[in-house]
């Protein structure tokens, strides 16, 4: 999905207002009802039960959102509160109008207009920062001000959803909701920490004008981009149909590299997963993925996709593995962890190589593989993961916060689901195994790579949300994929 900054993104409510004649209102009502789906989202994720949302609402068309928003929460049964940052009397035009829309169906709203009346509130499971828009500049002032530090000091005790934008980028975000379109602003390396996950609400801005701001430079990966991908599944179909994923990897005191990888290839659709390990993990890879087929040796079916790396150790016999996978015409490749590793610096091999690849570097890997620091690699993620895979021919994913995927041919797309909790060991060796059951299955290395960051950063968030950041594992992510993928496909 196409990312634009915040005055195109006026400049595209303009025009729907004026040229498409879509009523201010109306735009209002879809943002709103798009918002309450997300709070509602959230709160079924974390299994929140009889949730109660404190909305705060700005004196500009993000407190209009919220007055929306909020009605159709409380029509829903849904235990709501609105704190409105200035006076009633001072709301123009649409917000006004939304304000009205809320007090018709009797939804509380409070007005807080003074510095005092931000001292103390109910408790609520979730907190929606409607204060300020992306039309906001300079420093807040006044009230705001107060408000704004006022909501940071309750975020540390609740879950946050931003309306765009986290106000004033004062309010740390759990989920932002992107009205129209992703903003560039909220993707920015220095606002990640603030945005959290993004999700973007359709508000019916129509695809003509869009279109017409001209080519992205980096897109955004939403579930509508992913859903396509996964085809539905022919009954009389069989595990030939869906791939064969083989994984080289492993060594002893990293076996568990191995099982997340194979794992998350199955979970990931693969019809069929081979591991090839050294036989000293042979039997404890087998006994922990008893779906998989574990050997020593070649399997006895060609390849559909390969995934080298996880687990392999840094040995010259490792190096010359790859070397001569490299080499060889085959399968397309993921190539992850120590099977980067071991090339220390020397990127010919896979220059030269006659394999479709996709490289899954760490910043650190990605550093090292490019002879710099790891600053100035997360100072311009994006401009280096394009150099690298236009550079390699490659499509390189390029992990962490963020996470950038980047095309031979120059396209770039980021990753917005995720959280901090998937800073786990292992988390990398799941996200390889379920990129390499995606190409098994016959999407491009492209495809594959978007899909699986997204799939694997949903899943996260499914596992966070099932427990809590600070406890997740890798393994709770696995278990995760059969939500995350249900979450774009109804099978």
């Amino acid at each position: 999905m196409k990312l634009v900054d915040a005055e195109t993104m006026r400049m595209l409510d303009r025009r729907a207002i004026q040229e498409e004649g879509i009523p201010e209102a109306v735009l209002m009502q879809r943002a709103g009802l798009g918002i309450a789906d997300a709070v509602e989202r959230l709160a079924l994720m974390h299994q929140i039960i009889d949730s109660s949302i404190l909305m705060l609402a700005g004196m500009g068309n993000n407190g209009g959102d919220v007055f929306v928003a909020a009605r159709y929460l409380w029509e829903r049964d849904i235990e709501v509160n609105v704190r409105l940052a200035g006076r009633v009397s001072s709301l123009k035009g649409a917000a006004e109008a939304a304000y009205q829309f809320a007090k018709e169906g009797e939804v509380p709203i409070e007005s807080c207009p003074d510095d005092a009346d931000w001292t103390d509130a109910p408790e609520a499971d979730i907190l929606v920062d409607g204060l300020l828009g992306t039309g906001f500049s300079g420093e807040p002032r006044g009230v705001m001000k107060a408000a704004l530090a006022w909501a940071d000091a309750y975020a540390e005790r609740s879950l946050v959803v931003a309306v765009d934008l986290p106000s004033a980028k004062a309010v740390r975000a759990d989920v932002t909701v992107a009205l129209g379109l992703p903003k560039k602003e909220s993707v920015a390396a220095d606002q990640v920490d603030l945005t959290g996950r993004i999700e973007v609400v359709d508000i019916g801005i129509p695809e003509r004008f869009i279109e017409a701001t001209g080519e992205a430079e980096t897109e955004l990966i939403t579930d509508s981009d992913v859903a396509p991908l996964l085809l539905r599944r022919q009954r009389n179909s069989h595990k030939g149909v869906y791939g064969h994923l083989h994984c080289i990897g492993g060594s002893l005191g990293m076996s568990g590299a191995m099982v997340l990888t194979a794992r998350a290839g199955l979970r990931g659709g693969a019809g069929w997963v081979s591991a090839r390990v050294p036989a000293s993990v042979v039997e404890g890879v087998a006994s922990c993925v008893p779906e998989a087929m574990v050997q020593v040796g070649e399997p006895v079916r060609k390849a559909d996709a390969m995934v080298v790396g996880p687990g392999m150790g840094c040995s010259s016999e490792t190096q010359q593995w790859v070397l001569r996978l490299l080499k060889q015409a085959g399968a397309p490749l993921v190539l992850d962890a120590d099977g980067l590793a071991v090339l220390e610096e020397d990127l010919e091999p896979i220059r030269q190589s006659k394999r479709e690849l996709v490289i899954t570097p760490h910043p650190g890997e990605f550093a090292g593989l490019f002879g710099m620091k790891v600053e100035e690699l997360q100072s311009d993620r994006e401009v280096l993961a394009k150099m690298a895979a236009t550079q390699l021919q490659v499509v390189c994913v390029l992990k962490g916060a963020r996470t950038v995927v980047a095309a031979p041919d120059g396209r770039v797309a980021l990753n917005a689901t995720g959280n901090p909790g998937m800073a786990t060991a292992g988390a990398g060796d799941v996200l390889a195994g379920l990129i390499g059951a995606l190409l098994a299955q016959g999407l491009s290395s492209f495809e594959a790579a978007c899909a699986g960051v997204w799939l694997h950063g949903q899943a996260g968030d499914l596992a966070a949300a099932a427990g809590a950041e600070i406890s997740l594992c890798a393994g709770d992510i696995i278990e995760k994929l059969p939500e995350a993928f249900r979450a774009v496909s109804p099978r």
